[in-house]
């Protein structure tokens, strides 16, 4: 297969962003997702992030649930210890960029696909050191918007 070429992605497309268990708010008698903590988007600082890790949704071909399962199953791939209780959470582009201008910074949505995962994406330009309260806010908000628990996914038609 070809090498291909990273691209900024446009506005109307998505990304899904993988949240293990621990990001996950949950209500405690249900067991139901109630949000998302903020870790869900920051970066590790430990690690030296310099992006989040996301997939592009649209790389994939089909109808929104055909798409969450094939990039749920890309996932399963890196990640095999994926608990039914870990979640997916779907953001619009568009509406990253938009938390970045309203706080001050210049946020990118990259497609950088690579040999253990097709459609793999960043969002570049989040403060290294996760001090901007409000942008990680906005963007769990908007992550929360549309969410779905690996259990749910799984059950899809």
């Amino acid at each position: 297969m070809a090498r291909q070429p990273h691209k900024t992605l446009a506005d109307e497309h998505h990304v899904v962003r993988y949240c293990n268990n621990q990001r996950i708010e949950k209500d405690p008698h249900t067991g139901n997702a109630v949000g998302l903590f903020p870790d869900a988007m920051q970066l590790r600082t430990r690690e030296k992030e310099e992006y989040l890790s996301t997939n592009w949704l649209e790389y994939v071909a089909g109808t929104r649930n055909d798409r969450l399962k094939s990039i749920l199953g890309i996932l399963r791939g890196k990640i095999p210890s994926i608990k039914e209780t870990s979640g997916l959470a779907v953001l619009r582009v568009e509406k990253i960029k938009d938390a970045g201008k309203e706080t001050g910074h210049k946020i990118t949505v990259r497609f950088t696909p690579n040999r253990n995962d097709p459609s793999y994406a960043r969002i570049l330009g989040l403060p290294l050191d996760n001090s901007d309260t409000e942008l990680v806010s906005l963007l769990v908000d908007e992550a929360f918007n549309e969410f779905y628990l690996v259990k749910q996914v799984d059950a899809l038609p």
